[in-house]
């Protein structure tokens, strides 16, 4: 009796992952009421004159200090036709100023922001993240990710297995991040599109969309008479 009679996942493409152990397991595919926006038209082009970097914090502060430090170091290897710039956005839990005083502070180029995430990830060419949803949402708009880890320890990674790789790289050292984050600011139209359908294939996988055919189904009143 340690195991729910019933488990909801938000995505067709998890339920394997959530029956790996117990085959059996009862699994429903719940509508993605978090997620909505990820089936939104896009609201901003990201600005041609810069290479922009959100950097999503997540939840656990000790990950959020590693993904600053890391992407405090690989901004000063910034190599480039653009220059690079890093918006922070906290984890909802923590405030501007909490962020600023575990960091001591920014260096230039680097700026804390506040606002909704589907908008400024709009804006943005790439994302730093880990242990955070926030990562499949910006691989679900196309935007390429980059998962920072410590070497020897275990990465915070959340992105699933099926994902394409060229949208997303787990990096352990500072030298890998500004690689990568370069080669992502290198990308030319054609291969912003490309990760753009990508993206849209992948959402597909793992983000059910809110309708009310969905939720009915759900609720398990997809053969109600109600209205």
């Amino acid at each position: 009796r340690l195991l729910p009679n019933r488990l909801a996942v938000m995505g067709p493409g998890l339920v394997d992952d959530a029956r790996e152990f117990f085959p059996r397991l009862d699994v429903d595919i719940a509508p993605s009421f978090r997620f909505t926006a990820v089936w939104h038209e896009r609201s901003h082009e990201p600005d041609a004159g810069w290479f922009t970097v959100l950097v999503s914090l997540s939840i656990l502060l000790e990950e959020s200090q590693t993904i600053i430090g890391l992407a405090i170091q690989a901004s000063r290897r910034a190599q480039g036709a653009r220059p690079w710039r890093f918006w922070v956005k906290p984890h909802p839990t923590w405030s501007k100023s909490e962020i600023l005083r575990i960091t001591a502070g920014l260096p230039e180029g680097f700026e804390v922001v506040d606002g909704d995430f589907g908008g400024l990830l709009d804006k943005s060419d790439a994302v730093v993240g880990a242990a955070s949803s926030t990562c499949a949402h910006a691989i679900a708009r196309g935007v390429p990710v980059v998962v920072p880890g410590e070497p020897g320890g275990l990465i915070q990674n959340p992105i699933p297995a099926f994902a394409d790789p060229s949208l997303w790289t787990a990096c352990y050292t500072a030298d890998d991040l500004a690689a990568t984050l370069g080669r992502y600011a290198e990308a030319n139209r054609d291969e912003v599109e490309r990760r753009r359908d990508m993206g849209r294939r992948f959402r597909e996988l793992v983000f059910e969309p809110v309708t009310r055919e969905s939720v009915r189904r759900f609720l398990g009143l997809e053969n109600s008479v109600l209205a």
